[in-house]
C-alpha cells in the first residue's frame, strides 16, 4: 500500500509575546489508524492487531477507523498492516497544529479588519447596520444577548469567561487523549483558540474591548490542541464528527499538518457531498505554494491572508486549493485572562470566513454547498480576475453577506 503520510506542516500562531516554530514534524508511532475492509470480523481485527505486537484501543465509528496501540515507533507495524490484505489503509496518528455607526467597543478602532479608511477590511459597520437594524438616529441595534447560529471551532480551548465572550459558549468538550475520545471541558489552557473565538463572534457593542466578525453568533468549542496549540489528527477528527453533531454553521480550524485518509473520510462525511456541515480551515503560513490540510481537502474551505493595504500577507500559502481570503496579519481579538493581543497567521483569516458563514446562515437560512457558494460569492475580487491562488475568489466582505448591506 503506497504511504499515506507526507511532512506535518504546522499552521500559525504568531501571539504577541509568543513563538511557535514552523515546519516541524511531530508524529506518534505509538498508536496507528487503521481501517478494514467491510466484513472483517472482530476477531480476525483483534488477530491483526496482535500480528503486530498491538492492541486495538478505541474504534472511530463515525469513519470505521480502529486505533491501534504499538510498540517502538510502529514502522514495522505499518508496513505489515499496509500488507495485510484486511487492510483498507493503515497511517500514523499524527499532530496537527494551532496554525485578529461604530460599536462602542474601545478597541475598535484597533480593527483594521472591521473597518478603516482604505476599505482593505471586511466593512463590519454596514453589514452588522443592514443585518439588525438601527433607531431613529442611525445607531445600529446590536443584540445584547447572542442567540444566533453557532459558529463550531477545534483549537485550544476558549476563556469563556473573558469580558467579551461572556454567555457566548453554546458547546464545549474536548479531546486529548490521542485516540478520537470526547469529554468534557474546553478551558484554554494556550491563547489561540480564545483569540480565534474572539475574531469569529466577539460580544460586540458592549462598552468593553473588541467587536466580533458576528456579534449575534455562539460558539460551540471542542478542544483538540494542548497547552503547547498541538493536537492528534485522531482527536482532531472526533472534535470534527462532535461539531458536526451541535447543529452549528460552519467549523472554524485554523490549523494544520499533514495529509491522513482517516481525516479524508471524516471531512467526506461530514460535508456529505454538499448536504452537510461547512468547514473552513486555515491554508497554512509557509509563504509557498505547499498545500496544509484540513484546507487541502476539496470538502473543506481553505482561508488565505490579507493585510491591512489588501495584499497577500507575506507569511500565506497560496495554491489551487485556496478558496476565500480574510484579514490575517496583526490582528487584535481577545486572549487570555480578560486581556487582548494581536496576532498574525492564517490561523486569524479562518474565524473571520466562518463569522461570514454563520452571518450568511442567519440571514438566509442556507447550509451545505449553497452555503459555501454565498461564502465564495460574498468577496471583494483581489488579484487576478476571478479566484487565483492568491485570495480564491477574493477577500471576504461581511456587508456582501448581508442583505442590503452594500459593501464596496
Amino acid at each position: 500500500m503506497k504511504r499515506a503520510l507526507v511532512a506535518v506542516l504546522f499552521v500559525c500562531m504568531a501571539l504577541t509575546g509568543m513563538s511557535v516554530p514552523l515546519g516541524a514534524s511531530e508524529i506518534s508511532g505509538a498508536t496507528l489508524l487503521v481501517k478494514f475492509r467491510s466484513g472483517v470480523s472482530e476477531a480476525a481485527r483483534d488477530d491483526a492487531a496482535r500480528d503486530v505486537d498491538g492492541r486495538r484501543v478505541r474504534r472511530l465509528g463515525f469513519i470505521g477507523v480502529d486505533v491501534l496501540r504499538v510498540e517502538g515507533d510502529g514502522g514495522e507495524a505499518l508496513s505489515q498492516l499496509r500488507d495485510d490484505p484486511r487492510v483498507v489503509y493503515a497511517e500514523r496518528n499524527i499532530r496537527q497544529r494551532a496554525l485578529a455607526s461604530f460599536p462602542n467597543d474601545p478597541s475598535f478602532g484597533q480593527q483594521w479588519n472591521m473597518n478603516q479608511g482604505n476599505d482593505a477590511d471586511i466593512d463590519a459597520p454596514e453589514a452588522w447596520a443592514a443585518a439588525y437594524g438601527t433607531d431613529t438616529n442611525g445607531n445600529t441595534l446590536f443584540p445584547t444577548t447572542p442567540t444566533g447560529p453557532k459558529i463550531g471551532i477545534i483549537d485550544t480551548g476558549i476563556d469563556a469567561d473573558h469580558p467579551d465572550l461572556v454567555g457566548k459558549l453554546a458547546g464545549c468538550a474536548s479531546a486529548l487523549t490521542g485516540v478520537g475520545l470526547i469529554t468534557s471541558g474546553c478551558e484554554d489552557d494556550n491563547g489561540h483558540g480564545t483569540h480565534v473565538a474572539g475574531i469569529a463572534s466577539a460580544l460586540t457593542n458592549n462598552g468593553k474591548g473588541v467587536a466580533g466578525t458576528a456579534p449575534d453568533a455562539r460558539i460551540t468549542m471542542c478542544k483538540a490542541l494542548n497547552s503547547a496549540g498541538v493536537g492528534f489528527v485522531a482527536d482532531i477528527n472526533a472534535c470534527m464528527n462532535w461539531l458536526a453533531g451541535q447543529g452549528v454553521s460552519a467549523i472554524s480550524m485554523s490549523l494544520g499538518g499533514g495529509k491522513t485518509s482517516s481525516q479524508q473520510d471524516t471531512v467526506n462525511k461530514i460535508w456529505n457531498n454538499g448536504a452537510g456541515t461547512l468547514m473552513v480551515a486555515a491554508a497554512g503560513n509557509d509563504g509557498n505554494s505547499a498545500v496544509n490540510y484540513p484546507a487541502g481537502y476539496a470538502e473543506v474551505v481553505s482561508v488565505a491572508s490579507t493585510t491591512n493595504t489588501d495584499a497577500q500577507s507575506s507569511f500565506s500559502n497560496e495554491n489551487a486549493d485556496v478558496e476565500v481570503a480574510a484579514p490575517g496579519s496583526s490582528i487584535l481579538s481577545t486572549y487570555l485572562a480578560g486581556t487582548y493581543a494581536t496576532a498574525s497567521g492564517t490561523s486569524m483569516a479562518t474565524p473571520h470566513a466562518a463569522g461570514v458563514a454563520a452571518m450568511i446562515t442567519a440571514e438566509n437560512g442556507v447550509a451545505g454547498q449553497a452555503l459555501r457558494d454565498a461564502l465564495g460569492a460574498a468577496v471583494d475580487d483581489l488579484g487576478p480576475a476571478g479566484r487565483d491562488i492568491y485570495f480564491g475568489y477574493g477577500r471576504v466582505n461581511l456587508a456582501k453577506a448581508v442583505r442590503g448591506g452594500g459593501g464596496g
